[in-house]
């Protein structure tokens, strides 16, 4: 069957495409990585974890990609289990035929509780609808955002 999508954080999309992840910080250059790495492996949706940037996302409906910024309330304790947090609830999401955009903030909003606790942590159904309240919307990517 097809590959529905793919979640590398923003270093494997580097190693991926064979780009310093340093040029992946602009958004022009983000774009040429995910589309290449789109092109060759041929997922529906590519979900591109970037840290303290949040998450971008590509597919049929957005090739230019449509971004959502991290969430999550004051300082990251501990990054563990939070990409894997994102991909399962990104996986669940498109499972339970929620718009993939919705999926993202979705996804988003969990990995941002995770991080907010020491290990690898859970997010609870009550710490999802809490930070879904708070979550930031997905807009389309801009052309000239860098990373501060």
């Amino acid at each position: 069957g097809a590959l529905t999508a793919l979640t590398p954080n923003i270093g494997e999309l580097a190693r991926f495409t064979h780009v310093d992840p340093a040029k992946l910080d602009d958004v022009v250059e983000l774009r040429k990585a995910a589309q290449q790495l789109v092109e060759r492996l041929a997922p529906q949706w590519l979900l591109v974890t970037r840290g303290n940037l949040g998450m971008a996302l590509f597919g049929p409906d957005a090739p230019d990609g449509i971004a959502v910024e991290a969430s999550g309330d004051g300082e990251v304790t501990d990054v563990t289990g939070a990409g894997d947090t994102a991909a399962a609830v990104f996986a669940l999401a498109l499972a339970a035929r929620c718009d993939p955009a919705q999926a993202m903030v979705l996804a988003n909003a969990a990995a941002g509780v995770v991080v907010m606790e020491n290990g690898a942590a859970v997010c609870a159904p009550n710490e999802l609808a809490s930070a879904l309240a708070k979550a930031p919307a997905a807009v389309r990517l801009a052309h000239s955002e860098r990373r501060a």
